[in-house]
């Protein structure tokens, strides 16, 4: 099949998405990625790990910063439009898939013009993370306002060949907002173990935290993620667990205000912040660990979505301490591979880490073997396969 992926972001993208495009490749499908531009000196159509990406073109004649702004990457911007239309015509695709709400609506009009099946990969529910991330500003009351992207969701749902979401809880919620129960699958956000594995581990990198009981958070540094309940816990785990540091690896706009945080209580020798680091280097830190966190707090959005580094800490055999946020509650209590706290509780979270670190269950062990037998992304992958066989065979 000649396949036509549509992603707000750049190449290389994030984890899921290459994932998809490994496999698709793996299964000898024909890729095709259109996406953003967002550094300048990458070519506008290159063909890279046998994906061939068109991006965005930018109008040569206009600076920088009005280019990027004539070429917001919304349904709804004429630039992105004419160009994904031409794109589409220019080729005999089989289907669309769409990456996230911002794409959907393009794909499905794309779909409706050229007669192509169209696929919503819901990676998160936009309307609830659009309120969970209070934005402020004329700029996102108008481009990112979460009643309008509620109700655009709903029209995509009902649209929608087939809508892919991450865990069973967003299934529900693409049922309530209007999409077919036939017509959703579940593709879980697993590790493709293969390539994590392979994967290369720093030894200066270990060796750095190896005489300390390292508690290990990788990721986006954002307000959402409910990385101030662990920091405050710290001041109690220094008493409970010796050597005991935090490291959180990856940097974003709530990385100042958390180095202020941890000044204020003295914790710089117990908390370390490492600033952005290459998704590449995720291992080496994972594997430096003896506790792994994935403490966003419970709320619609994070209830309904599941963040890939759970998995991906459980491939490595880490024990986890999550909150309780529905899906990571329900996945770590299932698996027994960690504990869980109250939601944005420094209190509850030490308890949590000292129920783990006194405990004679073998939580790395019992997530590892979980990932092998079940959350991992070549069993995840038969969903993918049974989703184009069924558009492919409905379009005979």
């Amino acid at each position: 099949m000649r396949i036509c992926l549509l992603f707000q972001g750049d190449f290389p993208p994030e984890p899921r998405l290459a994932r998809t495009m490994r496999f698709l490749r793996e299964q000898e499908h024909e890729v095709f990625l259109f996406c953003d531009h967002r550094v300048p000196e990458r070519p506008e159509r290159e063909t890279r790990e046998g994906v061939h990406i068109q991006r965005v073109r930018h109008a040569a004649q206009h600076t920088r910063s009005f280019s990027r702004l004539a070429t917001l990457p919304i349904f709804w911007n004429p630039v992105w439009i004419k160009q994904f239309l031409r794109f589409v015509a220019a080729h005999r695709f089989d289907l669309i898939q769409a990456v996230n709400l911002t794409m959907a609506p393009l794909a499905i009009i794309a779909g409706d013009r050229f007669g192509l099946p169209v696929i919503y990969d819901m990676y998160e529910p936009y309307p609830y993370a659009l309120r969970s991330w209070k934005l402020r500003g004329l700029f996102n009351r108008v481009v990112r306002n979460a009643r309008a992207a509620e109700m655009l969701d709903r029209w995509c749902m009902r649209r929608a060949d087939r809508v892919i979401v991450v865990a069973e809880e967003a299934a529900d919620y693409a049922q309530m907002m209007g999409a077919p129960a036939e017509r959703i699958a579940v593709l879980h956000n697993t590790a493709d173990v293969d390539h994590l594995l392979a994967q290369p581990v720093d030894p200066e990198i270990v060796a750095r935290y190896q005489q300390h009981f390292a508690i290990v958070y990788t990721g986006m540094v954002g307000h959402e993620r409910g990385l101030a309940a662990p920091v405050e816990a710290m001041a109690r785990l220094a008493s409970q667990l010796a050597g005991v540091r935090l490291v959180i690896v990856g940097g974003g706009p709530y990385e100042a205000e958390l180095r202020q945080m941890i000044a204020a209580r003295n914790l710089q020798q117990m908390v370390e912040v490492t600033g952005w680091v290459e998704h590449t280097r995720f291992p080496s830190y994972i594997a430096a660990a003896a506790v792994c966190i994935v403490p966003q707090p419970a709320n619609p959005y994070i209830d309904h979505t599941l963040p890939n580094k759970l998995f991906d800490y459980m491939a490595l055999g880490k024990p986890v301490v999550v909150s309780d946020a529905k899906p990571l509650a329900r996945i770590v209590r299932e698996c027994r591979c960690g504990e869980v706290f109250a939601s944005d509780s420094a209190e509850s979270f030490a308890e949590a880490m000292q129920r783990l670190v006194t405990s004679n269950e073998p939580y790395g062990e019992n997530g590892r073997q979980a990932v092998l037998r079940r959350y991992n992304w070549k069993a995840s992958t038969a969903t993918l396969q049974r989703v184009y066989a069924d558009l492919m065979a409905s379009r005979s």
